[in-house]
């Protein structure tokens, strides 16, 4: 935590405070899976429900404070992985009880403009975007069954879209044009009318 809120005064300082500086914050749920490990949570959802609700609740509140810190150094904008809300870990019923009040409690509690990152194969976007108050959502759009089109045709009126351009592929082995193909595609997609920005998934 000081080595990051370090980072942010230094940025601040050697941009004299011109440019944005995106802070982070992390979905608790994602943070217990890095400490416990994936495995051990997974069990603890079924054996020691208790146990995860009590180290999930304090996770909630470092980063509330992790928020304020930043923002008392002028962050305004930050990006939270939520990188377990995806049906290839964890069904609807578990993430509802494990994932979502401890992802609002810090959203509720921030009142700055949040990007979520939402992984995996199967991403609850449906419960990220239709429930979570954010700014915008990214996910590998190029790899999920959830294209750029079809996520602004249900949401383009409710929060800005983060995509277009596959990470995995195109951005590591791709040549220039097959990039530019694919970031035309993306604006095709998604920008008409604005709530679009062009990104890697």
């Amino acid at each position: 935590i000081s080595a990051s809120l370090e980072a942010t005064e230094i940025i601040r300082e050697e941009t004299n405070n011109e440019i944005p500086v995106l802070g982070a914050v992390i979905s608790p749920l994602t943070i217990a899976t890095w400490i416990r490990g994936m495995a051990e949570v997974m069990r603890d959802v079924k054996k020691n429900p208790d146990e995860l609700h009590k180290g999930l609740s304090i996770l909630a509140d470092i980063e509330c404070d992790m928020i304020d810190a930043q923002v008392s150094l002028g962050t305004e904008i930050f990006v939270m992985p939520v990188t377990r809300a995806s049906k290839d870990l964890f069904t609807d019923k578990q993430y509802e009880e494990f994932g979502v009040p401890y992802d609002l409690k810090i959203l509720k509690h921030s009142k700055s403009y949040i990007i979520v990152h939402v992984c995996g194969n199967y991403p609850m976007l449906d419960t990220i975007i239709g429930r979570y108050p954010i700014s915008a959502v990214n996910w590998w759009d190029r790899g999920t069954r959830y294209s750029l089109k079809d996520i602004k045709e249900k949401y383009g009126d409710k929060v800005v879209l983060m995509g277009g351009l596959d990470q995995t592929k195109t951005l590591i082995i791709g040549t220039p044009k097959d990039v530019e193909n694919e970031a035309r595609d993306a604006i095709e997609q998604a920008a008409i009318n604005g709530g679009f920005i062009l990104s890697g998934g």
